[in-house]
């Protein structure tokens, strides 16, 4: 627990949409993501915070928490509980909770992924040989990836 930390308990649906997460954020720009539901700390990735800022509400999907020791399981897992019961267990939908291009992002990325790999199979199929990368981007006209797995781009 250093100075300057910001501890939030948030709903985030794309890593657990049963559960409030904790979320840190330090003042040098890193972050991380647990989950303590399972009455266990699990490290869920480290979320830019402009992606959690954005996609979160203050009061709604975003509450703030008084800094405690992120090792202490039974005191984030009674807050996690807390939280839990008072906000998730209303009877609201969760769809509420969820922007529109939030509700089901995986799927599009499934539906994306396995157009890409229907073509790169057509592709293969009327190759000799084992071709490169570069050849099949440029026979499928892909460009090198330039953003990161949570949306920003590669510097």
């Amino acid at each position: 627990m250093a100075f300057g930390y910001q501890y939030w308990l948030i709903y985030w649906p794309q890593v657990n949409a049963d559960s409030f997460l904790l979320f840190t954020h330090r003042p040098d720009g890193a972050t991380q993501l647990r989950d303590y539901s399972s009455k266990r700390e699990v490290k869920c990735g480290q979320p830019a915070a402009g992606d959690v800022y954005g996609g979160t509400q203050v009061g709604k999907t975003r509450f703030g928490r008084s800094p405690h020791r992120t090792t202490d399981t039974e005191y984030w897992f009674q807050e996690t509980m807390a939280i839990n019961r008072s906000i998730l267990s209303k009877d609201i939908s969760r769809s509420e909770f969820q922007g529109p291009e939030e509700k089901r992002p995986w799927l599009d990325q499934l539906g994306e992924m396995l157009c890409l790999l229907a073509l790169v199979a057509i592709t293969l199929a009327g190759m000799k040989g084992r071709p490169s990368r570069r050849s099949l981007r440029s026979q499928m006209g892909m460009k090198r990836r330039t953003h990161s797995r949570w949306g920003e781009p590669h510097e």
